[in-house]
């Protein structure tokens, strides 16, 4: 187990007991370590603590994060690294140091509620360690120098959150295992089949299976509202027509009535409109008065007649009895006893629906225009979705095969998807064990890692540049320089100079090489015309304590206004 401390601002002395997985550090309370400092992103770092090793990754911050004094995005954690965020150093200490001090040993000032760490007692028996010496870092970048630490940090070293301080964070965690639960149980129990599925088909053709079950199943919901729509307007039309033909039949046998002459009622006319199962003239006791062939008989409707139509009094009655839709309009008369129009019989029209209703052919036909419309716009979103799934990992692609073509640890996708993200995060901790397994076999071959500072500095180099041993060796080239070339860096790393195909530029490179063997610690430069435009190409010799050459590090910038001679 590991932790980090940190070591200055005005959070100096405290450290936090990094936990199996992911720990992220910033400025909000909603990360698992908050340091609410100026310059620290609200998320700003995200530490990884796997079973053998500690990866880290930048969360996008706006200041970035260093490592032993070199801006990076990310990578692995030792004991005795140190991290920069913003203005703050962190360092990595392992976790076994941190012990409980019981409160009646609590140093004088130490904060209740804490943990403190007390230094380790060396054994007298054991050999001591070797000290770590952290590695030598450019001085062009940012160092971090380390507050002195507070009386009661120097006896008891390190601080930790009081425990009622992570009562919000442990909030956010238990919201974190509640969503974690649900896609847990519907990965585990609804969706294994469908993820089998692309394991034995294509996965466009699953996609493709998906979206055509989700077709046809709109299809069929929306014909089901659209049938019952379909009915609600056939019920109508049916109410509307019949009660159009009775008050057409009404006013055919109103001059009858009023007359008394039962025999010139009629209802042929409203039998032969389309739809009218029956139509009769029905006085006011419940008898019919026409058609003359039923002249006094009772209704099959008879039951309808005594409950709405009698009471309805003079208004028009429409009802449905059997799936029929019935209307009965008054026929109006004069009556001389109480000298006003009243009811004296009813038009009673009796009108089927069906004669609207959509039969199984058309109903069947409505179903395949619409499943029609409805694959075709599924297509469209098909061509889009598919697209759309594609691209994230098409991009990760791209950005993996460039990384290993330039040998450059990190990748950055700005897709917002989270599980892409923590894929992200752990390629660039398979890219950065990559390369430093890539470091440490170049070290056995002296390689240039014997120079690790310099190496890291010609990553950071903007211009085309290359790091050479003492004897003319390339160690190191930055990937500017391999385009500039035309080569790859295996083909130029652990090769003489001769292997620069341009002779003006080998021959150049070696004047520069023999000049500053003699010229240590200035920077000497000759100018270089490369396709027709003018470039000066520099070099500085670097020597180790005793004064001896140890490297050079060759860049090629273009030239200035008035520069074209050698310095």
């Amino acid at each position: 187990m590991l932790a980090v401390r940190i070591l200055n601002g005005s959070f100096a002395g405290k450290a936090y007991l990094l936990k199996t997985g992911r720990n992220r550090i910033g400025r909000s309370e909603s990360t698992d370590f908050q340091i609410a400092e100026n310059g620290i992103s609200k998320e700003h770092l995200e530490i990884t603590l796997l079973q053998d090793r500690a990866v880290f990754a930048d969360l996008k911050s706006s200041n970035g994060t260093f490592l032993n004094g070199v801006k990076v995005n990310g990578g692995t954690l030792q004991v005795g690294d140190r991290i920069g965020l913003a203005n703050i150093l962190l360092e990595v200490i392992p976790a076994e140091q941190r012990v409980p001090v019981p409160a009646s040993s609590r140093p004088e000032g130490a904060p209740r509620g804490m943990t403190v760490v007390r230094p380790q007692v060396p054994n007298p028996s054991q050999r001591a360690p070797a000290p770590v010496v952290p590695p030598a870092i450019p001085s062009h970048l940012q160092v971090y120098q380390a507050a002195p630490p507070v009386a009661w940090q120097q006896s008891a070293a390190v601080e930790v959150h009081e425990q009622g301080a992570e009562a919000p964070m442990a909030q956010a965690l238990d919201a974190r295992s509640t969503s974690q639960k649900f896609d847990d149980y519907v990965n585990q129990n609804l969706f294994p089949p469908l993820f089998q599925a692309t394991e034995q088909f294509e996965f466009k053709m699953v996609v493709m299976a998906v979206l055509g079950v989700y077709v046809i199943l709109i299809t069929m919901l929306a014909i089901v509202p659209m049938k019952q729509i379909t009915s609600d307007s056939i019920a109508n039309e049916s109410q509307r027509r019949a009660v159009t033909v009775g008050r057409a039949l009404a006013r055919g046998n109103e001059k009858a009535l009023r007359n008394s002459d039962f025999s010139q009622f009629s209802t042929d006319f409203a039998l032969h409109e389309d739809g009218v199962d029956d139509a009769y003239v029905l006085s006011k006791d419940g008898r019919i008065l026409a058609p003359s062939e039923r002249v006094g008989s009772a209704p099959k409707e008879a039951g309808f007649f005594h409950d709405r139509i009698q009471k309805a009094n003079n208004k028009e009655v429409t009802g449905e009895v059997d799936g029929r839709v019935i209307a009965a309009i008054p026929i109006m008369g004069y009556d001389p006893e109480l000298q006003q129009n009243i009811p004296r019989a009813y038009a009673v029209v009796i009108y089927n629906p069906g004669a609207l209703a959509f039969d199984d052919g058309r109903v069947f036909s409505l179903f395949v225009q619409t499943l029609v419309l409805a694959i075709f716009v599924g297509g469209l979103v098909y061509f889009v979705l598919y697209r759309l799934i594609q691209y994230p990992f098409r991009r990760l692609n791209e950005l993996l095969d460039q990384a290993l073509r330039e040998s450059r640890d990190q990748l950055q996708l700005e897709i917002q998807l989270p599980v892409l993200q923590d894929l992200m995060t752990n390629i660039n901790s398979l890219l950065a064990r990559a390369l430093n397994v890539g470091s440490q076999n170049q070290m056995q071959t002296g390689a240039g890692a014997k120079h690790p500072e310099f190496v890291s500095l010609m990553a950071l180099v903007g211009y085309p540049g290359m790091l050479l041993n003492s004897s003319g060796v390339i160690l190191k080239c930055n990937p500017n320089f391999e385009a500039l070339l035309g080569m790859t860096a295996s083909q130029l790393e652990n090769r003489a100079v001769d292997i620069i195909p341009d002779q003006a530029f080998q021959k150049s490179v070696r004047d520069l090489l023999d000049r500053a063997q003699t010229a240590t610690g200035q920077v000497l430069a000759n100018p270089l015309p490369i396709a027709g435009n003018n470039y000066m190409l520099s070099c500085q010799s670097m020597t180790t304590a005793t004064g001896e050459v140890d490297c050079f590090i060759v860049t090629v910038r273009p030239a200035e206004a008035g520069e074209g001679s050698a310095a």
